[in-house]
């Protein structure tokens, strides 16, 4: 299939993106594929993560059903929860979670907690980036990636590649 092309610019806009309903035919890889793509279009901003927060709730309720079924407590979400962790210590990634009727996908900080769509442009841009490379972690893939620390600090600099070891 057609592989993924990506251009992560210094200036960022993604407004907040909201679940307001819930369908697994968007979770596909084809659909992620077709996401990054329509980066051609003027407004890309709009649709380049889209799918992000509705599969962290479907690997969640992966987890959920799971759990129903054998007893057995599951976490699909560790590793990436590890990875917030590392890059955005002392928040961390809490997962789905329903706030006053609303879905969220929630983050929790020492000042309490908020939705995913509230972190920086540029730690979302990580974030969502590291969630990409989870999602097709377990496919046949050649992954280039050029200068993936350009525009991080330097603290982060560092912990770029031991997170995408982790990931493969």
């Amino acid at each position: 299939g057609i592989g993924v092309i990506d251009y992560i610019s210094p200036h960022r806009n993604y407004p907040i993106q909201r679940v307001t309903s819930f369908n697994l035919g968007q979770l596909s890889i084809d659909q992620q594929r077709k996401e990054r793509i329509e980066l051609q279009k003027p407004n890309f901003d709009y649709e380049k993560f889209k799918s992000v927060k509705q599969f962290i709730i479907s690997k969640q309720l992966e987890d959920f059903s799971h759990q129903q079924s054998t007893g057995e407590s599951k976490d699909s979400l560790k590793l990436l929860r590890e990875l917030f962790e590392e890059f955005f210590s002392p928040k961390r990634f809490v997962g789905y979670k329903e706030v006053r009727g609303e879905m969220q996908i929630v983050v929790e900080t020492p000042y309490g907690e908020h939705d995913l769509d509230l972190l920086s442009s540029g730690e979302k841009e990580l974030f969502f980036v590291l969630v990409n490379l989870f999602r097709i972690r377990s496919l046949p893939s050649v992954i280039l990636y050029d200068e993936p620390e350009r525009h991080l600090n330097v603290g982060l600099e560092s912990k770029i590649i031991p997170a995408l070891d982790k990931l493969q």
